[in-house]
């Protein structure tokens, strides 16, 4: 069966992802890009810790040559191994994060319709104040969101389960606060591994939010790739269709056992779902 307007797929990578870490494949960009691209992927998800250290222009070359797209960077790295929050009670550490994602939305630019998601620099709460933080955190994104609107770049914050952040955990919540920071660039990553712990049911969440989706990860309920948990990827598929989805699925997966057969077995049972 053909499909008139199939969905397209990214792979998850990045220079310094460790084995635990969601991404098929780690080491350098150009070797991962055209992992990817063997794998049959249209694009790639860069996790990066800091953009003006990034190989734009080898990167580019092999973009080129394999025909793949950047479906957005991911940010993460940045709060991991530098202990940069849009939270933090320290102004100083809230200014570096806000450049750095900034930072972050210049290089998204050189790739076209490329997506800056905030997931862990968004920070962990702890013992701190709410509704403090969560005004922090308001504050830092406008600046980024504007700063994205300029380079005509778009921003997305991701609802991420309990067992790793504390707050923004499910759809409806994360939404809500999209929907309160108010800017045409700023909008919803929803993670299929986190809204299997979060959220109820995927398909009425999913229709539910889509004023706000423009991100998508795919990832089993065991955070494998998709089939290998009880997720049921059919249901989550035919959402996206219903709320006209139109951005690349990435998948965001532990690479196990075999990164290569990983990456080209999760995408094939992908692919192969949508025409059921």
């Amino acid at each position: 069966m053909t499909l008139v307007n199939p969905m397209r797929y990214g792979a998850a990578i990045g220079l310094d992802l460790k084995p635990e870490a969601p991404g098929f494949f780690g080491g350098p960009y150009e070797d991962s890009i055209r992992r990817s691209a063997a794998a049959g992927y249209d694009a790639v998800e860069i996790h990066l810790r800091d953009p003006n250290e990034f190989p734009i222009d080898a990167v580019s070359k092999v973009l080129e040559e394999t025909g793949l797209a950047v479906a957005g960077l991911g940010t993460g790295l940045s709060f991991s191994m530098d202990g940069l929050s849009l939270i933090d009670e320290s102004t100083e550490i809230r200014e570096w994060a806000v450049q750095r994602l900034k930072d972050h939305v210049d290089l998204a630019a050189h790739f076209d319709k490329s997506i800056v998601s905030i997931g862990m620099m968004r920070g962990i709460i702890g013992k701190a104040d709410r509704q403090t933080c969560i005004k922090r955190l308001r504050e830092s994104v406008l600046q980024i969101a504007d700063h994205a609107s300029k380079k005509g770049v778009r921003l997305t914050i991701e609802a991420i389960n309990r067992f790793d952040i504390d707050y923004l955990l499910n759809l409806y919540d994360t939404a809500s606060f999209v929907e309160s920071v108010n800017c045409e660039h700023f909008g919803l990553h929803i993670d299929t591994s986190h809204m299997n712990v979060e959220d109820s049911e995927f398909y009425n969440t999913i229709v539910e939010c889509k004023r706000w989706i423009n991100y998508c990860h795919y990832a089993d309920s065991n955070r494998l790739i998709p089939g290998a948990g009880n997720i049921d990827f059919q249901e989550v598929t035919h959402a996206l269709r219903n709320i006209q989805f139109d951005h690349y699925i990435v998948l965001a997966c532990l690479a196990e056992p075999d990164p290569d057969e990983a990456a080209r077995v999760g995408l094939e049972y992908s692919k192969a779902i949508e025409t059921i």
